[in-house]
């Protein structure tokens, strides 16, 4: 979560499954918890927000007025193609296990999205958190509009590691670098894994 305590907001307000506040600078969220900071433009200040018709309307200093544009951009988000499965080996030292699967990455928009980075976590549970284990990043490169790319799932775990009952969870554009028409719908998760 950033913090954005040293900054003023004036308003807030929640559409299109995205929390928007305003003041000294733009944040927007999928959840109210993880913020990302947008480009305020020359801008000074921005004293209220208001969501309708598809449509935020931001309000501020000397009359100013801005709209966020139609819901017309990228939009990622993924499937468990070939859900992932745990495969073990005994060995002379404990059981050596590894996970496998296939995450598909889809454009669902109607613009095409820049390459972004994909992390996938081992978790104890169906919510993705700081608790979650990293497990390996993947680079989707550039997915045009409509179109789907797939990312190979393969991870060995230390001996005696068994992930059975865990959770396999993706975070499609990890680090948001794809302003995206929908920012809460890039989590996939697939579990327990059995």
């Amino acid at each position: 979560m950033l913090n954005y305590l040293d900054q003023v907001l004036n308003g807030i307000t929640y559409g299109n499954s995205t929390f928007v506040a305003v003041g000294s600078i733009i944040i927007t969220s999928p959840d109210g918890f993880t913020w990302i900071k947008r480009n305020l433009g020359s801008v000074s200040t921005l004293n209220g927000i208001a969501y309708g018709d598809d449509t935020f309307v931001a309000v501020g200093e000397h009359g100013t007025i801005i709209q966020s544009a139609p819901n017309v951009g990228p939009d990622l988000t993924g499937t468990w193609t070939d859900p992932p499965i745990q495969i073990c080996k005994n060995t002379t030292k404990g059981p050596k296990c590894t996970i496998t699967g296939t995450l598909t990455v889809k454009n669902i928009g109607s613009r095409d999205a820049s390459s972004s980075t994909v992390k996938i976590y081992l978790s104890d549970d169906d919510t993705y958190d700081q608790s979650d284990t990293p497990l390996k990043p993947s680079i989707t490169g550039k997915i045009k509009a409509g179109q789907s790319k797939t990312i190979k799932l393969t991870y060995n775990f230390p001996v005696e590691q068994i992930v059975t009952n865990k959770y396999i969870i993706a975070v499609i554009d990890k680090y948001n670098s794809v302003v995206e028409v929908d920012e809460a719908n890039n989590v996939i998760i697939f579990g327990p894994i059995q």
